[in-house]
């Protein structure tokens, strides 16, 4: 065990100066007068050890410790006391011979603890001396006055010492920790068991949706998959018949190329019997002036052959090009429906996406109320506000991530260039192919350069195309609309046979149909033309003349009936005044003045309103009204109503030929700047041709001298690796620079998950699973409509991307071919005309010369014959290259018509693919007719849509709620059995408390009877249990004996006998409990003699085992101490300490 060696203690009470006492392992005295400071050496002791009380210091304020300068000296600043411990043996747990324990006190009361100069809290100082058992309150320091009060004590507090020496103390406090463990385990079980109730239930409701959702997500998938095989199997079967298609062509190219290896065959034997003819020619020239007649003869009949052949030849064209025009008009067709398909669907997504956003503002207004009305707000407003935290974080950690990567990339490129270049080092040589190799390469670099600002020019020019373009569509969408609005009206308004009739009459005096000489707003179109019924296709006429005659014409040429208003006799009723609903039907449409009564006549007084129940509240049968929704109440009272299908009003819309007419100005305009845009791009592209051909001979010129050079410049080398190692220090710094940032931002995010996951939590703890349910089916619904929004808005750009890269592009092409062909059939058509006009002069000359030959043949009959055979030798070798030319044509439209398809077949390739892309990377299936795929996913498809509204987040929260709930029971469980464990310690701390207390306290008994007839003679002493049942809970009492046969309690001896039984107790309790060191602080002041000699033989006695430091002024106690320390008081109360070693 340890001991103390020395203690030194400056401006602590007396001791003003640096007073240093070293101590021996055995028996230590400190004697002195009264006054002279000896307590003190106890008191610094006590105050290094960490005591609190100033009192117990024998002092009224921790200031008083400090030495106060006496009547004459100077206060001390400050009181330190220091104790060194032996750490021979470790008792401490510091590394250390010796460990020096330091106290510092300044004026203010503040305390200051080191451990071998090493500052440290009260609490670390006391941890340390519990290592060694050190206890600064502890049995083995006695002050003045405590061997009084251990005799006085109460027998309670007396067993409480035994309870202390025993350990019992720690058994409490394992009690008492135990119940206020056991109390929150209650507590927190209770509260998580209430958990555990609402959590189930909530369970059991997520349980159907997450039912629901799984089946819905099951049916999804396999949708999914039938989706993705159909659509597979389509542009499977698109592709192999594009295959098909070019092997056809192949097969077609290779028999054209047979008939021209035919028709050169040919080409060659006529040109041999040509040149046999000419022989024959020149032989018959030569006999006779006739044989230029024949020689004319001969040319005029190859003319009209060849003439006739290319008549032939361009009927046969002219049929192909009509035939290919049906085609393409066919092709046209087609393309027109599709896109009158694709608007008609894009029309209605675009109708639905407006309802949607309709519902979207109301679910978004009632998510907004029922936070409010349930306090979510601010919570959902926190995790709002953090999901965008943390979304810009990870906006940040992606563009990091990427620079990173680029720069990593650039570094890699660098560190190999820079091998390179230190490879090349040790070369040298040829300058002038360098400075040539230099040349280059500033050419290219320059070339590189304005390469970059001409592709950046065809970015940009690239750009406003395309927006141009998009432009473009959009205004001639809207032309299209409102041309097809107008046709419809025009259709609507002339859709009887007499009225088509009058129209085209073209009679003066006829002003036109009553809707096409008014305009309206567009909201009172239905209810306009119910109000005016069949009046609106009346014929607006000059006079009642004009009116006679288109009625005598309908009728000479039985074409039909119609109503006639002529201007001059019509007559209405005075309109009424009237401020409700719209107005009347007369006010809201805009007419020439001169027709005011023709729509007075028409619309009567008619009043326009909202609906029916608008009409009611104004008056059944008051007044004639028509409703926006094309109701119609007579002023009989008759009601007429039901659904009509909504179609363009009868009447023009307000301003809509100045809309048309903007439209037509906008859109001439858009196809200037396109046409502009296209010149600049094709001039960009010239450029960007030119400048990569020199980049690229530039590239060449620099790698073939660069691999042909035997020596390299050094300087110029070294150059570059100077700049190299420039840039690549750059990067570093870069992407140190990110490095950071891609940290920092992680251990942002780090910190930001838990709290979202907390506010997550604090939203489903703070209320019931009933709102919590409302509140996902919101949130379910706000979700579904977003994905509705999406998925129509995907479809609406699919569309226009179909239309304007597909189908636009395909049926313009189309246009152009039918426009080259017109072009082709006129220029044919005035070919034959020019041809067949010629052959009839050619065939009038002809039969002249024939004649006149005639008469000539008789005596050319021989050679006449043989040239004319070859003549027809040569026809039939002509007609025969005209057929395999004209097979040649079949063959070649056969090839054109294989492209067209082909191409029309790639274009509903692409759309495939296109549709197909969100299915890319779903497992396709096999085994399964293209029949079977459409039935799947239609009745898959009718299953989804038969659910209704799915909670899709179910499947999440479902899973997460469970295993909140696993949670919630493992913690149940869990603190089941904490519970069980701390009743049981509990049982066993008071099972085992009793046995331990009384197993102590008869070894401490034993002892003290032991001691106690050692220090006195006269008698015996007994330490007795109040309550043997139950020990703890009564006293310990001490019996003394002294010379009567009586057992006296401790309290009636005298002050010498209570010393000698109190230190018969300590020691007795050093016996069971032994401490490292005792000190006494003038325990023996109520001894004798005799007695005191009895107690200092028995301390040297224990000082064998122990360290004993005896505060005393006794002669018998100082004789027998081994060291002696006499302590004396000085001027200005300073106390002067000296030893001795007996």
């Amino acid at each position: 065990m340890t001991v103390i060696k020395r203690i030194k203690a400056t401006g602590f009470k007396s001791f003003a100066k640096p007073t240093e006492l070293h101590f021996g392992n055995d028996f230590s005295g400190v004697i002195g007068p009264n006054g002279s400071g000896k307590s003190n050496v106890v008191d610094s002791l006590c105050f290094v050890l960490g005591r609190l009380s100033a009192k117990s210091l024998r002092a009224n304020k921790a200031a008083n410790l400090i030495y106060n300068g006496g009547k004459t000296g100077n206060a001390a600043k400050s009181a330190e006391v220091s104790i060194v411990f032996d750490n021979k043996n470790n008792d401490f747990p510091v590394k250390a011979e010796e460990i020096e324990i330091k106290r510092i006190l300044n004026q203010k009361g503040n305390s200051t603890y080191k451990i071998n100069n090493e500052t440290r809290t009260r609490q670390q100082v006391l941890e340390v001396l519990g290592s060694a058992k050190i206890n600064p309150d502890g049995h083995n320091i006695v002050l003045q006055g405590d061997i009084t009060h251990m005799a006085d004590m109460p027998s309670e507090e007396r067993r409480k010492v035994v309870e202390d020496i025993s350990g019992i103390s720690v058994f409490e406090d394992k009690k008492d920790k135990a119940m206020k463990e056991l109390e929150k385990v209650d507590s927190r079980l209770s509260e998580t068991e209430i958990i555990m109730t609402e959590r189930e239930t909530y369970l059991k409701e997520l349980k159907k949706d997450r039912d629901q959702a799984l089946k819905y997500k099951d049916l999804e998938k396999n949708t999914n998959r039938n989706k993705a095989t159909y659509y597979s199997t389509q542009i499977r079967q698109k592709e192999d018949k594009v295959r098909d298609l070019e092997s056809r062509s192949i097969k077609n190219q290779k028999d054209i190329d047979r008939i021209n290896s035919n028709i050169d065959s040919f080409r060659k034997e006529i040109e041999e019997k040509t040149n046999t003819l000419n022989q024959l020619t020149e032989r018959i020239e030569s006999k006779g002036p006739g044989e230029s007649l024949t020689t004319e003869i001969e040319n005029l009949k190859e003319t009209l052959l060849r003439q006739s052949t290319r008549i032939d030849s361009i009927k046969n064209e002219i049929n192909r090009i009509n035939q290919r025009k049906q085609q393409l008009k066919t092709n046209v067709t087609d393309s027109d429906k599709r896109s009158s398909s694709f608007i008609q669907e894009s029309q209605d997504l675009k109708n639905k996406l407006q309802n949607i956003a309709k519902e979207k503002e109301v679910n978004l207004k009632n998510l907004e109320k029922f936070k409010s009305s349930n306090n979510l707000g601010n919570i959902e407003k926190e995790l709002s506000t953090l999901d965008s935290q943390i979304d810009n974080i990870k906006n940040i950690l992606t563009e990091a991530e990427e620079t990173n990567r680029l720069n990593l990339r650039e570094k890699d490129q660098l560190s190999f260039k820079l091998k390179n270049l230190d490879d090349s080092i040790n070369k040298a040589g040829n300058k002038e192919q360098i400075e040539k190799l230099q040349n280059l390469k500033s050419q290219f670099s320059t070339t590189s350069d304005l390469l970059n600002k001409e592709l950046d020019e065809s970015s940009s020019l690239t750009a406003q195309l395309s927006n141009a373009r998009n432009s473009l569509y959009k205004h001639q969408e809207d032309e299209a609309r409102f041309k097809a609005r107008e046709v419809s009206i025009k259709e609507s308004s002339g859709s009887s046979l007499a009225l088509k009739k009058i129209k085209e009459l073209n009679l003066k005096g006829i002003h036109g149909i009553v809707s096409e000489l008014g305009e309206a707003d567009k909201k009172y179109s239905m209810a306009l033309e119910i109000a005016a019924g069949a009046r609106i296709n009346s014929v607006v006429v000059e006079t009642d003349e004009v009116a006679s005659k288109c009625i005598k014409y309908l009728k000479d040429n039985k074409l039909g009936v119609a109503t006639f208003l002529p201007l001059n006799k019509i007559k209405s009723r005075p309109p009424v005044n009237i401020s409700q609903g719209h107005g009347l039907a007369t006010n809201l449409v805009k007419f020439d003045s001169k027709y005011k009564d023709v729509f007075n006549y028409v619309f009567g007084n008619t009043l326009i309103v909202d609906n029916i129940n608008s009409a009611r509240k104004i008056g059944i049968g008051k007044i004639r009204m028509a409703t926006l929704e094309g109701d119609l109440v007579e002023s009989s009272g008759a009601m007429i109503g039901g659904y009509r299908s909504r179609k363009f009003g009868s009447f023009k819309e307000t301003g809509f030929q100045d809309k048309l007419e903007n439209l037509d100005l906008e859109i001439s305009r858009l196809r200037s700047v396109i046409q502009t845009l296209d010149k600049r791009k094709l001039e960009n592209e010239s450029k960007i041709d030119s400048l990569r051909e020199t980049k690229a001979n530039s590239e060449a010129s620099i790698i073939k001298i660069e691999q042909s050079l035997p020596n390299i410049d050094i300087k110029s080398l070294t150059k570059e690796r100077q700049l190299i190692i420039k840039e690549l220090d750059k990067i570093n710094k870069i992407l140190t620079s990110t490095t950071t940032t891609i940290s920092t931002n992680n251990e942002q995010l780090q910190k930001l998950s838990p709290l979202r996951t907390d506010l997550s939590k604090k939203i489903a703890s703070k209320q019931s699973p009933e709102l919590m349910k409302k509140l996902e089916d919101l949130e379910r619904a706000k979700d579904e409509i977003t994905e509705r929004e999406i998925q129509y808005t995907t479809r609406i750009s699919n569309i226009e991307a179909q239309m304007k890269d597909m189908l636009a592009p395909e049926k313009e092409n189309i246009l152009r071919i039918m426009k080259e062909h017109d072009k082709e059939v006129e220029n044919f058509n005035s070919e034959v005309q020019e041809l067949t006009k010629s052959m009839v002069d050619n065939k009038r000359t002809l039969k002249e010369r024939q004649a006149k030959e005639k008469k000539l043949y008789s005596g050319f009959k021989q050679l006449f014959a043989k040239r004319n055979k070859l003549n027809e030798e040569i026809q039939k070798k002509e007609l025969r290259i005209n057929n395999e030319e004209n097979k040649t044509q079949l063959f070649q439209d056969r090839i054109n018509n294989y492209s067209n398809e082909k191409a029309k077949v790639i274009s509903e390739t692409a759309g495939l693919k296109q549709e197909f892309e969100p299915y890319k990377n779903v497992q396709l299936r096999k085994g399964i007719t293209y029949e079977q795929l459409k039935d799947e996913i239609y009745k898959f498809e009718r299953l989804m849509r038969d659910m209704g509204n799915v909670n899709l987040r179910s499947l999440e929260i479902y899973n997460e709620v469970h295993k909140e709930y696993e949670q919630i029971l493992n913690k149940v469980s869990k603190l089941k059995s904490e519970k069980e464990d701390v009743i049981f310690m509990i049982q066993e701390v008071e099972s085992k408390k009793s046995s331990v207390f009384l197993k102590t306290f008869n070894e401490i008994s034993r002892n003290f009877e032991n001691i106690f007839s050692k220090l006195t003679t006269k008698g015996t002493a007994h330490l007795v249990l109040e309550d043997q049942e139950n020990p703890l809970e009564g006293g310990v009492q001490i019996l003394v004996k002294i010379t009567t046969n009586k057992y006296l309690d401790i309290k009636s001896l005298s002050g010498g006998e209570k010393t000698m039984t109190a230190l018969a107790l300590i020691f007795a309790i050093q016996e069971h409990d032994p401490a490292s060191f005792y000190v006494f602080d003038e325990v023996d002041a109520a001894l004798d003699k005799r007695n005191s000699e009895k107690l200092a033989n028995l301390v040297k006695q224990y000082s064998d085992k122990a360290q004993y430091i005896v505060i005393t002024h006794n002669d018998s106690v100082i004789h027998t101490a081994s060291n002696l320390y006499g302590v004396s008081m000085r001027e200005n109360g300073i106390s002067n300490v000296v030893s001795l070693k007996v």
